[in-house]
């Protein structure tokens, strides 16, 4: 089991968020706290942010989740302690999003083959058009980011640089995986 608690960090206990461990779901009590039977092969514990809210950033990455082994099971293997706090949003029907997919860049050493996927190179190119158009049309609102699948063509290992060109944008950026990104020879 993993209990926790979620809240706002204006102190507000938050009622009715979904708390999943990729497999199994629950939702806060009128306390904000949940209590999840997380599956045996569960590493990690998200949390859906409700409409008012966002997930912390660091590094423009979201974070809305939280590893299992950065956390002492109890005894009975109980892992307690497993909280979130999220930021309130003072008008959360005033965003911009920018949606992105399969930029699937390869290494910077790769060349091209009969597609012709580009580098991380690239990649810089579409942060800083994205970071430009920000400034331009988002002056009044916040921003976020989204790349539907294929972050990486075959190689996890491209990711942190990724992330290093998206974290310029000052804005976060969410990320679903592809085919391309399940990748099982790169650890984490």
């Amino acid at each position: 089991t993993v209990c926790g608690c979620v809240e706002g960090n204006d102190g507000k206990k938050l009622q009715g968020v979904v708390v999943s461990d990729g497999v199994n779901c629950t939702a806060t009590d009128a306390e904000g706290m949940y209590y999840l039977k997380a599956s045996k092969d569960a590493s990690y514990i998200t949390v859906s942010t409700p409409s008012n809210y966002s997930a912390p950033v660091e590094k423009a990455l979201p974070i809305y989740y939280k590893w299992l082994d950065a956390f002492e099971p109890q005894e009975d293997g109980r892992y307690i302690g497993v909280d979130f706090k999220l930021n309130k949003i003072d008008n959360p029907e005033c965003f911009t999003i920018f949606l992105s997919a399969d930029p699937q860049p390869r290494g910077r050493s790769a060349g091209y083959d009969n597609i012709g996927y580009h580098s991380l190179d690239c990649v810089d190119d579409l942060m800083r058009d994205q970071r430009e158009t920000a400034a331009i049309i988002s002056a009044d609102r916040p921003v976020y980011g989204i790349v539907l699948g294929d972050v990486c063509h075959n190689d996890a290992g491209l990711f942190p640089g990724y992330v290093e060109s998206a974290r310029n944008n000052g804005f976060p950026s969410y990320y679903v995986i592809g085919n391309h990104d399940h990748d099982l020879r790169v650890a984490g």
